[in-house]
């Protein structure tokens, strides 16, 4: 499969301009109740196991160091409603117009309920949501240890809620660093452009659960994310 390559980014963006934002927090109207998700949370890490990540190499398939995940949307009649959604972030150049996700319609058996009202905040259709353990000691910027592209915002938007005490919560985006600690707040992360998650500097495993929606393309991304994202 061919990938996206990270020293190309900006020649993704012909047809739609990237986002002036690389990580944002989103209005307030998004924010969530930590109460509800901590207790979700912790039901789900009672019943079920995260699973480790694997990604595909040249040599075969290998899993990712300290990197786990666990998901919440699946495909109808998923033999596999807990992971498969697990790479579904990894699309190639042939599908380039193409929103991601949109197959997965059907709630995981790791569902709760509060995840109703959080995706009831948006009007369009959320495709994804994740449960992502990083542990610490541990950078997600691929095992060369160089950032990645996951896809453009007119493919999907993503989103992220801070969920673990006492972590410093660090993307890396053009070589920036943007850092956050835990909130009721949701967070836009531009997958567009080279990115990684970084955990080095912790002593904390973190979590966070991040959802991915289908854009509407009629309004740019910064419109989206300072009104009304979809």
């Amino acid at each position: 499969m061919y990938m996206y390559d990270v020293n190309k980014w900006q020649e993704l963006y012909t047809d739609y301009q990237p986002s002036k934002h690389n990580v944002v927090g989103l209005p307030n109207k998004y924010d969530i109740n930590l109460d509800e998700i901590d207790s979700g949370i912790k039901d789900v890490l009672n019943n079920f196991k995260m699973i480790p990540y694997t990604v595909d190499s040249p040599i075969g398939k290998h899993v990712v160091p300290g990197y786990y995940g666990l998901c919440f949307k699946s495909t109808l009649n998923s033999k596999d409603p807990l992971g498969q959604g697990l790479l579904s972030n990894v699309h190639s150049h042939k599908t380039i117009d193409s929103p991601i996700d949109i197959e997965y319609t059907e709630k995981s058996p790791a569902w709760f309920p509060y995840l109703d009202e959080v995706v009831s905040k948006f009007r369009g259709q959320v495709t994804q949501i994740r449960l992502i353990k990083l542990e610490a000691g541990h950078d997600l910027l691929s095992q060369e240890k160089t950032a990645h592209i996951d896809y453009p915002w007119y493919r999907g938007i993503r989103m992220h809620i801070c969920i673990t005490p006492g972590a410093n919560y660090t993307w890396r985006v053009l070589g920036k660093d943007y850092s956050f600690t835990r909130s009721d707040k949701m967070f836009y992360l531009d997958t567009g452009k080279p990115h990684g998650a970084v955990n080095s500097h912790n002593n904390n495993d973190r979590y966070v659960l991040n959802f991915n929606l289908i854009p509407h393309l009629d309004n740019h991304i910064d419109y989206q994310i300072e009104n009304q994202i979809i």
